[in-house]
């Protein structure tokens, strides 16, 4: 009898209790992709949103998949980003190569490569504040050409919020708010009639991808 309590101790200290922890961090991650979702961002140093990014509606590309539409993409030079979710991973879809590439995966472990063509790692999970609540963050490392300099993208992914943050080599951009399936969150604007706020104080968006690139693009806002 002493030995079958022994035995039960053990089983329910060191085997069920981890089992649970891994179930609970095993459950899925919640990637919002519904239309009237809303974000908005600002740079680091500037508290008060001034871009803004809202999942506009849905479409069937030629593939056959249908993807949520995002307004404005929030990358230099696109105006609309295309992503579907698929179990525990996110896909998004390039009209101009009419190719989708994974992008996000969550069930992976950190360091685990997500992509090769274009080269996406997971770098981190962790535990993060946001909006008052304990989320799960991934930190994903986006390098598309991996022999040029400064093009590489970091990008925060937190459950039940989605990107939470975009980092570039001379700059970042987090996330003050967001309106996710009806509930606000943080500071964000209901006014769809446009993407930007108006500014209230001067300032410079880092240069994409860098200023010696032909293709690099400068954004500033002016107060009126």
């Amino acid at each position: 009898m002493l030995i079958q309590r022994i035995i039960h101790s053990f089983i329910s200290h060191f085997c069920f209790l981890p089992f649970v922890g891994l179930l609970a961090y095993g459950q899925k991650t919640d990637y919002p992709l519904e239309i009237g979702n809303r974000w908005g961002w600002a740079l680091s140093w500037y508290t008060y949103p001034s871009v803004f990014q809202e999942v506009r509606g849905d479409t069937i590309m030629p593939n056959g998949h249908k993807y949520a539409i995002f307004y404005p993409d929030f990358s230099p030079g696109l105006e609309s980003r295309f992503e579907r979710k698929v179990s525990d991973r996110v896909y998004r879809y390039f009209p101009y190569a009419d190719t989708e590439y994974l992008w996000f995966d969550f069930s992976a472990q950190a360091g685990d490569t997500i992509n090769h063509n274009p080269n996406i790692i997971l770098e981190s999970v962790s535990t993060d504040t946001l909006f008052g609540n304990s989320r799960r963050t991934y930190s994903f490392f986006y390098d598309p050409e991996p022999d040029a300099i400064d093009d590489e993208i970091g990008f925060r992914v937190t459950d039940s919020i989605g990107v939470s943050g975009v980092d570039w080599w001379n700059g970042s951009w987090s996330i003050t708010g967001a309106r996710i399936r009806g509930q606000i969150l943080g500071t964000v604007t209901d006014n769809t009639d446009g993407t930007y706020s108006i500014p209230t104080e001067f300032a410079v968006e880092p240069i994409y991808p860098n200023p010696f690139n032909s293709s690099a693009r400068i954004t500033f806002f002016l107060p009126r």
